[in-house]
């Protein structure tokens, strides 16, 4: 990004070298047409690196873009291009026009530099269609060119009598002039010929677009293997859920899909590795709760942007956590156990999780904190150990996914007391959930989705969101998911992106309410 900023920046010096004292110094020292000669192929270099570094700078979003608005205003953009050839007077080399009788004609009685005005609003329609840095700084650049642009025009002008004359009938600002009488709308001097062809353009450079910027991508996406990445050990949920992705992913796209195991920092190495790829769809991850929307806020100055580094294609699953007490835990209920707790002062209960910074310590964090009860966490590493010790009456909870819980609590040893869902759980559907038993609101669990990088072209995000959600009907996939205890949950990119944004806020929110730190 820093070299998209460089390039825009040079690309503006260049041109506004012409509005300063220097362009007069150069002018003597070289000549009228070698300043003009060397400014030309300066103006060029610099566009060209500033077209270069935009393709190069990674795609940052800011907001979801507005992807209708160039169909709606892009063909205004082009109709004032194209009026604005004809008899206007602040073009370069156009001076002439302005010695003219009625030097006010056509376009120009709207707008005294609508060229000008034609590159605003394409700038500023692409900035906020695209909704990303990137667009910010590269037509930003573009729009501040054009609108200062009009401002220095006119300075340089300003000792010209006849400019002066001119300037007093036409306004910098369109239909300023009309509104205020100085000037008139003459529409027999605009034509249709001019307007069609703006508009003929638009058509040819709309339909012509998609090709030339990866449109059709996605007609011809994949054209080779793509790689999910896994921030975690084989044979756990991630890994299990992302295999049976791929799997199907492979037979309706025609191209492996090769899942890559790179496990440590909480699956952050995965991740990091996703946010540095290249931005071409061709690289995607398995990601959950823990890795995006925990670990960033336990984790001091990562390596990539957590919030923008990646591109939300589709949710997979969903798996509610359930709270478990040992069979001795004289507790029947959330609301018997609040009370409980609230009963033991300088003797609190402990719950288990599977580490810290981890969900299902932040479950017990967040039961912690709405219920107004002291708990004592008892950090375990990983979930198999953490049962084992609630099962023998070594700790008195746990929050956990509920497959693991239900024999053991058939058989009498844990009783699970509620679920940490918006609703019953079709496994248990008895037991009622948390947030029914006095802590409205209370949600918690695990969620897994598929991302790719940011930037990647939007059509093959979409065939990637389109693949996994076909993937999520077949009865298979469905089974293989309800066996890690979550539910097939398929999204759109629009949708995964904004539960994913939602989540990242939520957990950052109760990372900073808990004080919980990273070991």
């Amino acid at each position: 990004m820093s070299g998209l900023v460089a390039a825009t920046a040079a690309f503006l010096l260049t041109h506004f070298v012409t509005s300063t004292p220097l362009r007069a110094k150069l002018v003597g020292a070289m000549g009228e047409w070698p300043y003009r000669g060397v400014y030309s192929l300066v103006a060029f270099i610099t566009l060209a690196w500033m077209i270069w570094a935009y393709g190069a700078a990674p795609r940052e979003p800011l907001w979801l873009g507005f992807k209708e608005i160039p169909r709606v205003l892009m063909p205004l953009a082009f109709v004032l291009i194209a009026c604005g050839y004809w008899r206007n007077p602040t073009m370069v080399g156009a001076d002439k026009l302005l010695k003219s009788g009625d030097p006010a004609r056509g376009v120009i009685r709207i707008t005294r530099h609508p060229i000008m005005w034609a590159i605003m609003l394409w700038a500023g329609t692409h900035v906020l269609a695209r909704g990303d840095l990137r667009a910010v700084v590269f037509f930003g650049g573009f729009l501040l060119l054009a609108a200062l642009g009009t401002i220095l025009i006119d300075r340089r002008k300003q000792a010209d009598a006849d400019f002066r004359r001119f300037k007093a009938v036409t306004s910098n600002i369109p239909f300023v002039a009309i509104a205020q009488g100085r000037n008139r709308i003459v529409w027999r001097e605009i034509g249709w010929k001019r307007p069609a062809i703006g508009i003929a353009v638009f058509v040819l450079v709309f339909l012509v677009h998609p090709w030339i910027t990866g449109g059709a991508h996605a007609q011809s996406f994949p054209q080779r293997p793509l790689r999910m990445l896994v921030g975690f050990a084989p044979g756990g949920a991630n890994d299990i859920l992302a295999r049976i992705v791929a799997q199907k992913l492979s037979e309706s796209m025609a191209q492996p899909v090769v899942v890559e195991n790179r496990p440590g920092n909480a699956g952050l190495i995965a991740a990091e590795l996703l946010a540095k790829a290249s931005p071409d769809g061709y690289t995607l991850m398995l990601g959950s709760t823990g890795t995006q929307t925990i670990a960033p806020h336990l984790t001091p100055k990562l390596p990539f942007d957590a919030v923008n580094a990646f591109a939300p294609v589709s949710l997979v699953g969903v798996a509610p956590s359930a709270l478990v007490v040992h069979a001795g835990v004289p507790a029947q209920s959330v609301q018997e156990l609040i009370a409980l707790a609230k009963s033991r002062k300088g003797r609190p209960l402990t719950y288990a999780s599977s580490g810290n910074g981890t969900t299902l310590h932040l479950g017990g964090e967040l039961f912690r904190l709405m219920a107004g009860i002291e708990l004592v966490h008892v950090a375990y590493k990983g979930n198999a150990p953490a049962l084992n010790d609630i099962i023998g009456g070594q700790v008195d909870m746990m929050f956990s996914a509920l497959p693991p819980l239900l024999p053991h609590a058939k058989a009498g040893k844990l009783r699970v007391l509620g679920i940490g869902a918006s609703e019953r759980h079709r496994l248990a559907p008895e037991v009622p959930t948390i947030a029914e038993q006095g802590l409205p609101g209370y949600v918690m669990g695990t969620w897994y989705g598929v991302f790719a990088t940011a930037g990647s072209p939007a059509d093959a995000l979409e065939r990637l969101g389109t693949e996994v959600r076909k993937a999520l009907e077949d009865a298979k996939v469905r089974e293989t998911i309800a066996a890690q205890g979550a539910d097939a949950t398929a999204s759109t990119p629009a949708e995964f992106r904004r539960f994913f944004l939602a989540e990242f806020d939520r957990w950052g929110k109760l990372v900073k309410d808990a004080g919980i730190k990273a070991d």
